[in-house]
């Protein structure tokens, strides 16, 4: 009978070990380098993405990993479609209305990417007077450009950094403004005809986690996570990879 109890027990614990863990579902840009890049068979790497993990192992879920729109993340983190949405999300007054974040986990700063053109006129801000610029749509630049000081400036919004940079390319526009390691990754890969111009500047309070507002559990179990990581070899080695590699 004692024999029959143990091994009963033995296969009741194997179960229980082997129970998959439940699953966090991360809403991601989906094409924010280096932050964010999908690879063959829809394997997803960069920054945001190596810290998710990290967090997840923590927390013990499996990240499972949803590509939206930059415009579409938000929305579906307050609505509850996702748990929580990443992508080099900066921390704003008014997005604070409408989903809640962690702590920073980088500063939020923005430069502006041009044609790698010769020029001998330095830069100012004054110089993108009147200049076509593109942004990503549902980012907070229109903000950002207004408070810079730079009078009418034609503001054209793209569907994702790729075709905001193929525009700028295609001398659709003059500038493209986008988070600083974002435009330092596109000159990387355009050295010869894309350059960035000018200083980089802070915008918002810095990069956080969107999570819903009604889960603030999960909030919290992902702070403690991420207060983790920021102060781990593994933070250490993705900035190296992924932000001062460009």
């Amino acid at each position: 009978m004692l024999k029959w109890l143990f091994w009963g027990w033995v296969c009741w614990a194997s179960n229980v070990a082997a129970a998959p863990l439940p699953t966090l579902t991360i809403g991601v840009d989906n094409f924010a380098p280096p932050f964010v890049n999908r690879g063959a068979h829809d394997v997803w790497y960069g920054f945001d993405v190596t810290m998710m993990n990290y967090i997840c192992t923590q927390i013990k879920r499996t990240c499972v990993f949803k590509p939206y729109y930059f415009r579409e993340l938000l929305p579906a983190v307050a609505n509850g479609e996702i748990e929580v949405g990443v992508g080099a999300i900066a921390i704003t007054p008014e997005r604070l209305t409408r989903v809640n974040f962690t702590q920073p986990y980088v500063a939020s700063k923005a430069s502006f990417l041009t044609l790698n053109r010769q020029t001998t006129v330095p830069f100012t801000f004054s110089s993108l007077n009147r200049q076509r610029i593109g942004i990503e749509k549902g980012s907070i630049y229109p903000q950002v450009i207004r408070a810079l000081g730079i009078v009418e400036p034609r503001i054209l919004a793209y569907d994702s950094n790729d075709l905001l940079v193929d525009a700028l390319q295609q001398n659709q526009i003059d500038y493209a403004l986008l988070d600083t390691p974002e435009a330092k990754f596109w000159q990387s890969k355009a050295a010869s005809h894309l350059r960035v111009i000018g200083p980089s500047f802070k915008y918002g309070v810095g990069l956080g986690i969107a999570v819903n507002q009604a889960n603030k559990r999960l909030l919290a179990d992902i702070n403690r996570a991420l207060a983790q990581f920021l102060q781990s070899p593994a933070f250490r080695q993705a900035q190296t990879q992924f932000l001062n590699y460009f």
